[in-house]
């Protein structure tokens, strides 16, 4: 065990820590590192130490297109009852379809529609707008990729329980979402995770183990 001493809002203590371990309150990038309690004197402390790599493969999951399609062939009075709204995309970026994990084309048809994304008998049950392309297939993603939608912008995310409870929440960017993906699923009663985008908090795709 090594001592060293650090300070802290409470000013300079000593605390015997691993090796590799660092004080929270240096730079560090904490969604590249796991942390770890210390309790000294009666009080906890936060440390964190780097994860050398990754060690749970994950799978990205999309809604599933049978859920939408039938939409489209709503008039927009009907829709309206729905609360949806139909849509031309104007714009490269903006509009990411939660069925296929991607980005629709300038000129394709779309739905802003209500989603109820997190189906559970828990306090956490929520929903929210979302957007789905016209003709959308649902994504099939590989183990470990990152879907487009997720590219440059801060991210949230959100780790579930078996019984729809939240037992942990992180904002990461995207190059560092793989480690923060592990570091959530290292609590082995995270069974699945929901990601956001960190402005708006709507909800993009959930996460599972494999």
């Amino acid at each position: 065990m090594n001592k060293a001493k650090y300070k802290c809002s409470g000013g300079q203590f000593f605390a015997q820590f691993l090796p590799g371990l660092r004080f929270k309150k240096n730079k560090i990038n904490t969604s590249r590192h796991s942390k770890i309690r210390v309790l000294q004197n009666g009080r906890a402390y936060y440390f964190y130490k780097k994860n050398s790599k990754m060690k749970t493969n994950f799978l990205m999951k999309s809604l599933n297109e049978n859920e939408f399609s039938s939409l489209f062939d709503l008039i927009d009075d009907q829709l309206a009852e729905t609360g949806a709204v139909r849509m031309i995309v104007d714009k490269e970026r903006g509009f990411p379809c939660r069925v296929s994990l991607d980005n629709p084309a300038i000129g394709e048809e779309i739905l802003l529609l209500p989603y109820q994304h997190h189906k559970t008998n828990s306090p956490y049950q929520s929903s929210g707008p979302l957007f789905v392309r016209k003709q959308a297939t649902t994504a099939a993603m590989a183990v470990n990729q990152i879907p487009v939608i997720l590219m440059n912008k801060p991210l949230s995310l959100r780790g579930y329980d078996e019984k729809g409870f939240m037992k942990e929440a992180a904002v990461t960017e995207v190059d560092a979402l793989s480690d923060q993906i592990d570091i959530m699923f290292s609590n082995p009663s995270i069974t699945y995770i929901h990601i956001h985008s960190a402005k708006q908090g709507c909800y993009n795709c959930s996460v599972e183990r494999v």
